[in-house]
């Protein structure tokens, strides 16, 4: 029976050799002879060899409702990935806001906020390097996306400026509104109905400047004078800081109580500078204005920078050079154009290089009632 078998086997095995289908032949019982239907060990080592690694994990976009050219500030942030990656990825928003990470499709993770940003903050989204996808792959190197958030409504702005004070008007909403910093912030980004009055009877050249129901002169004034008056920087700008203070005093109930500002400069001889005080006026005094070439322009302007003293250089319309060291209680308000002291034989006529020059002791009398955002306006 054994004979019988083993002669099978070589009859086998040289009519495969006769037909040409097996190359070679094995000694039976070596190692590398694999069983029908198994794959020999040479065979397993060469197939793991080509197996490739999986690719890289990329970000391939990420969309935010957060930026100037969106139309709404409460909107889902989505990050697309090159590959399916596990629904407990978690991209960093910073700074960090309130809400939900959901995953409507294996490639795309989606932030859904409850919480609206400030006006222009810097928001900042992180997927961080060695984030793997379900393959396996890798994210090589972190993933950062930086994009700036909306201004709020510049009438919105001026609503909450005048609740606070800081406009010559009071503005009273037509219904309740949020008594919450947050709640206000969240406001920011439309104008509520309600109504302006005038807290005091104005001159009628500060009450040509609020006409209809903006102004953006007069909001630009009140936003200079409310970051002086709460340490920020005087740059007319109602960024992150602004949003946080202004909506933090709103709710305290606090209320800014300095009598409003406002100063005419009259250029017909002889010249004059009236400064009011919640519609009064409270000082009137000679002053000096711009001599022909180099005139002081009409119009109105708000207090942008101030100096107790300064050098003050430039070019005279005859293209001749002057540097005045010390030039006292200088008041910034269009450009290069100061009110300031400034001593001179004489007051009342065009003798400056476009500022407003006063007698030194008067001049630091307006500028102790004067202050940033205050407005200045030159007629005649």
């Amino acid at each position: 029976m054994r004979a019988r078998t083993w002669t099978a086997i070589t009859a086998s095995v040289i009519a495969a050799v006769a037909a040409g289908t097996v190359g070679a032949v094995a000694t039976l019982g070596h190692a590398d002879v694999a069983a029908p239907g198994h794959a020999s060990a040479t065979d397993v080592a060469a197939t793991r060899a080509v197996t490739p690694p999986p690719p890289p994990l990329t970000v391939t976009s990420v969309e935010h409702a957060g930026d100037t050219t969106m139309p709404t500030l409460l909107g889902a942030v989505t990050v697309t990935f090159s590959s399916p990656v596990a629904a407990t990825v978690r991209p960093l928003l910073s700074p960090a806001l309130a809400g939900a990470w959901v995953q409507p499709s294996p490639t795309k993770l989606v932030f859904m906020p409850t919480e609206v940003p400030l006006p222009l903050q810097k928001l900042t989204l992180t997927v961080a390097a060695g984030t793997q996808d379900l393959a396996g792959g890798v994210l090589a190197a972190a993933s950062t996306t930086t994009w700036t958030t909306r201004a709020a409504d510049p009438a919105r702005l001026q609503q909450l400026l005048a609740e606070d004070g800081y406009l010559p008007l009071s503005f009273t909403p037509a219904a309740a509104e949020p008594t919450t910093a947050p709640a206000l912030a969240a406001s920011a980004f439309a104008p509520v109905a309600g109504s302006y009055a005038w807290r005091f009877t104005p001159p009628p050249t500060l009450r040509a400047l609020f006409t209809g129901t903006t102004s953006s002169l007069l909001t630009h004034g009140a936003l200079l004078a409310f970051e002086a008056d709460h340490h920020l920087a005087a740059d007319g700008i109602a960024g992150p800081a602004v949003w946080t203070a202004l909506t933090g005093s709103l709710a305290d109930g606090a209320r800014n109580s300095t009598p409003y500002t406002y100063v005419l400069v009259n250029k017909t001889v002889p010249q004059q500078l009236v400064l009011y005080r919640d519609g009064a006026p409270v000082l009137t005094t000679p002053a000096n204005t711009g001599v022909a070439g180099a005139q002081t322009p009409d119009g109105s302007w708000a207090v942008y920078a101030r100096y107790t003293s300064q050098t003050m250089s430039g070019t005279n319309p005859d293209g001749t050079h002057y540097s005045d060291p010390g030039v006292p209680w200088i008041s910034y308000f269009y450009g290069g154009d100061a009110v300031h002291g400034f001593p001179r034989a004489s007051y009342g006529t065009p003798q400056s290089v476009g500022c407003v020059e006063l007698p030194i002791a008067t001049a630091q009398q307006v500028y102790g009632l004067m202050g940033y955002g205050d407005i200045v306006t030159v007629v005649g």
